[in-house]
């Protein structure tokens, strides 16, 4: 039970950050008098990313622009993985945090994706989503289970390779930090 409020502790405090930057887009926005949608995907990528950057580097107290350099490219790389773990799935094929449509297509989760600069979600996610649809055999979901835990178990090898990297460039307090912030596991 501790473990599962330990899970969703961390996966609110992702959804607050994302939120928070997001909202500092919106009010960017607002300010200059434009709607959610006059705004250029691009542009609110460009603006989360600098948020979160400058966010990180205050956190981990680093003063020194060679050793930043270093450090955010490979932060970069693991807060995206985890987004993307922590969110794709929620947002694939229209499930999850926006309610289940029918087809399979969220068209405000692509648009929630692109603008957090997000991969689409896993292809075995979908071809499970596609097998309920379909009123898919047993078997045939048994299989397509079986994909989606095996591509988590890849995401999930590739988040924790990427994150030891990380720890490789950091101080022990920078590593305390990120751990504290959910970063690194």
């Amino acid at each position: 039970m501790i473990n599962l409020i330990h899970k969703l502790h961390r996966t609110l405090s992702w959804a607050a950050v994302i939120f928070c930057f997001h909202l500092g887009s919106t009010k960017v926005a607002a300010q200059a008098g434009l709607s959610f949608t006059d705004l250029d995907p691009q542009q609110m990528r460009q603006q989360i990313q600098q948020r979160m950057i400058t966010f990180f580097k205050a956190q981990l107290v680093v003063t020194n622009d060679e050793e930043w350099s270093v450090i955010e490219k490979r932060l970069t790389k693991v807060v995206q993985m985890k987004a993307q773990a922590l969110i794709g799935g929620q947002l694939q094929g229209g499930a999850g945090l926006f309610g289940r449509r029918q087809g399979g297509d969220n068209p405000m989760a692509r648009v929630i994706m692109n603008m957090l600069g997000l991969d689409e979600p896993m292809p075995e996610m979908r071809a499970l989503q596609k097998a309920l649809e379909n009123r898919a055999t047993t078997s045939e979901l048994k299989a397509a289970i079986a994909k989606v835990t095996e591509a988590r178990k890849r995401k999930q090898a590739e988040l924790a390779k990427a994150q030891n990297e990380l720890c490789e460039v950091l101080s022990l307090r920078q590593e305390a930090t990120l751990a504290l912030l959910g970063v690194i596991d």
